[in-house]
């Protein structure tokens, strides 16, 4: 009887003992994913676009330490009610410690070039800038005219864009533009 009520206690004892470590893995395992998405988030914080319509410039800023991979900006303007499709162009990769800098006159130009039209528009917004960090992980930042949403994609998603848009097929909307690359002065955060 006694050890009856031995082995019952010690099979409660290991079955609490095996819940208890089995909630203490679990916590870690969160806490140990916490640290790995706030880590794989910092170099994407530090990419950031913007349109400033006082220079009349697009500006990709590369913040971090190490290069933003694969940097493509979706551009979009209209006049009136008139709304242009969204135009892509490609800045690739952008060094560390970096602002690329594109005349919103060139890529009025070069979309009108190729849609065959004039437009002078009287609003420009920057609408997408996709890249990949140094680990190989794909985002993509929205926000209009202040570049504020970051989302990491899964690049072999069918819509890896945060609000359901999607690349256009082929080549007709994207746009060669030329840029400048210009380092940051003062240096740039550490990554």
């Amino acid at each position: 009887m006694v050890a009856s009520v031995a082995a019952i206690g010690g099979l409660g004892f290991a079955g609490w003992s095996t819940y208890y470590g089995a909630r203490v893995a679990s916590d870690q395992l969160i806490q140990s994913e916490k640290v790995n998405q706030e880590t794989q988030r910092k170099q994407a914080s530090m990419v950031n676009f913007w349109y400033d319509q006082a220079t009349g410039q697009v500006s990709v800023a590369n913040r971090s330490l190490d290069p933003a991979y694969g940097t493509d900006i979706a551009i979009q303007f209209s006049l009136g009610s008139y709304e242009s499709p969204i135009w892509w162009s490609q800045v690739n990769t952008i060094p560390p410690c970096t602002v690329v800098q594109i005349k919103a006159s060139d890529i009025i130009s070069a979309a009108n070039k190729k849609s065959g039209t004039k437009t002078k528009p009287d609003h420009f917004a920057t609408q997408y800038l996709a890249f990949a960090d140094s680990n190989g992980g794909n985002w993509i930042r929205t926000g209009g005219e202040t570049g504020s949403g970051l989302h990491f994609v899964d690049p072999w998603s069918e819509f890896p864009f945060p609000d359901g848009y999607t690349l256009p097929a082929g080549d007709d909307f994207w746009l060669n533009i030329p840029h400048k690359r210009i380092p940051m002065e003062g240096g740039c955060a550490a990554s």
